[in-house]
């Protein structure tokens, strides 16, 4: 590395620090469906609201469309985080946004591991 290429101080999947890097995310053309996404998938010490954001994706690679599926990491629900949700649901109407409840089985498998976030994109989910 000759220091001329800029990487982003995050890992994939962090949460971004500012709304406007949020809406920036959530925004980008590329997306063709968004889920936005609550639930309370644990009991006892790890109990509360987590939350998280699904991105379906059209891309075009070597003249074939896939749609991989991208996820912010789950993480527990915030006055922050609430307001974002609240302002992407009205930036445009544009934006593919869906806000869901999942149940806490679901919100636990996805969190877990047990159950990959595409498979979101397949079921009925409740409305938020």
């Amino acid at each position: 590395m000759n220091g001329s290429v800029r990487y982003p101080l995050c890992r994939p999947g962090d949460w971004p620090v500012t709304q406007e890097a949020f809406c920036r995310i959530i925004s980008s053309g590329e997306n063709v469906d968004i889920i936005l996404w609550h639930g309370f998938p644990f009991a006892g010490t790890h109990s509360g609201e987590y939350c998280g954001v699904l991105l379906r994706q059209k891309k075009e690679i070597n003249n074939t469309i896939i749609y991989p599926v991208l996820s912010l990491y789950p993480v527990r629900m915030d006055m922050e985080k609430e307001g974002w949700f609240q302002m992407v649901r009205k930036i445009s109407p544009d934006i593919p946004v869906r806000a869901v409840t999942l149940t806490p089985a679901q919100a636990e498998y996805l969190i877990t591991g047990k159950i990959l976030p595409t498979a979101l994109f397949r079921v009925t989910l409740s409305p938020w």
